[in-house]
């Protein structure tokens, strides 16, 4: 006999049990449960695992309608923000504009050319004789 019960020592033990329950003393009341009540207790864990087996099933399925959801939800916002900048009483220079962090077409800085690298000078060795 086990004397310490894991989940699947448990089973394998109740399993055993109502099997030989069912064989040598189907009659017999055990802690005050007869074999029919302690088959229907043993079906309680089983039905639970159906179930979370069920919500590990429709967490993944909301998990890519989650996903799918935010990629909508992001090209919605670029929509959104392309009416603004397109729209002809906004625009680039709105307060609306610049309050969702955008950086107004008054505010732009002109870029700038580049500045061209110095030209290095390589150093020069004297022959000192």
């Amino acid at each position: 006999m086990v004397t310490k019960l894991t989940p699947q020592s448990a089973i394998e033990r109740s399993n055993e049990l109502i099997v030989s329950w069912r064989k040598f003393a189907p009659e017999l009341t055990l802690a005050g449960r007869t074999l029919a009540q302690f088959e229907e207790e043993k079906m309680v864990p089983e039905m639970v695992r159906a179930q979370i087996v069920e919500a590990k099933a429709t967490y993944k399925g909301l998990i890519n309608e989650r996903d799918l959801a935010n990629v909508q939800l992001k090209e919605t916002v670029v929509s959104l923000c392309n009416a603004i900048r397109g729209s002809a009483e906004l625009g680039l220079n709105s307060n609306f504009y610049r309050s969702l962090g955008f950086i107004t077409a008054k505010e732009r800085k002109r870029p700038r050319p580049k500045p061209t690298p110095a030209a290095e000078t390589a150093p020069t060795t004297s022959n000192v004789a």
